[in-house]
């Protein structure tokens, strides 16, 4: 099928639904993240209507591409056709859930016209492809950790697992590594002891595990993956999601939840 735009002013994006606000009694406002663009608030005119061609392009985690025009103070989209539904993922509350909060993440992180777009775009779109075809806890549990890890490092805020944030130096003995709540990073032994900060006792397999995952590629299987346990991987998960609560400017709404269910 072939496309013409009308004037300069038309355009076409790739974007994931994120959520959506109501504008007036007809309409609703789009919040997605595109490929080109980053974070982006279009207007879907008449989605509210009963007979609206529209209005299944803009529900949530569905990827499209989207036909738009621009306007006065947003941007409308005149039409839409879909990339990706991730269809499996509304047929599971497990899944539903898991998938909002990477998209609270991008949402917290991610800005408008962001320079790695691209790669963060591409990121939650792998990402929701896993969700929808897992077929256990530890597989979302495994998307979920490599989301946080990689978009954390995208975003520069890297959590490094072998330096101590205290002194700078390599951490010589990893069986007595520490993460440190109030420097958030990962302490020595005896950075620890002069530091009377709230830590946690990093296991050695737990830092090999999770930096294996952080330099792997997203869809690559890891020997960890194999061994890692449904307990781990939780414990990891809540791990990461702490860290990330710090540097994010807004409350995590679907967390509570997660928690409950995993």
């Amino acid at each position: 099928m072939t496309y013409s735009l009308n004037t300069t002013k038309d355009y076409v994006q790739d974007a994931i639904n994120l959520k959506t606000y109501p504008l007036n009694d007809n309409d609703k406002i789009l919040l997605a993240y595109s490929k080109d663009k980053g974070l982006i608030r279009l207007v879907a005119k008449g989605v509210k209507k009963t007979k609206s061609k529209l209005a299944s392009y803009i529900e949530s985690l569905v990827a499209n591409k989207l036909f738009c025009k621009s306007g006065r103070s947003l941007d409308i989209i005149s039409s839409a056709t879909s990339l990706d539904t991730f269809k499996n993922i509304r047929n599971d509350i497990v899944k539903l859930i898991f998938s909002m909060y990477l998209s609270e993440i991008v949402i917290n992180f991610g800005v408008e016209k962001d320079p790695n777009s691209s790669q963060i775009y591409d990121l939650l779109f792998k990402a929701l492809k896993q969700i929808a075809n897992s077929t256990s806890k530890s597989d979302l549990l495994l998307v979920g950790l490599r989301f946080q890890l990689k978009i954390m490092e995208i975003s520069g805020f890297d959590l490094d697992f072998y330096f101590c944030v205290g002194c700078g130096k390599p951490i010589e003995d990893m069986n007595n590594a520490y993460y440190s709540y109030n420097q958030h990073g990962m302490i020595c032994y005896k950075c620890k002891l002069s530091n009377l900060s709230q830590t946690m006792l990093i296991n050695k397999k737990i830092v090999d595990f999770l930096n294996t995952l952080k330099k792997s590629q997203f869809n690559e299987n890891t020997y960890y993956d194999k061994m890692a346990n449904e307990k781990i991987c939780k414990k990891c998960f809540l791990f990461l999601y702490k860290y990330i609560e710090f540097y994010s400017n807004k409350k995590f709404k679907t967390i509570q939840t997660l928690e409950e269910i995993l």
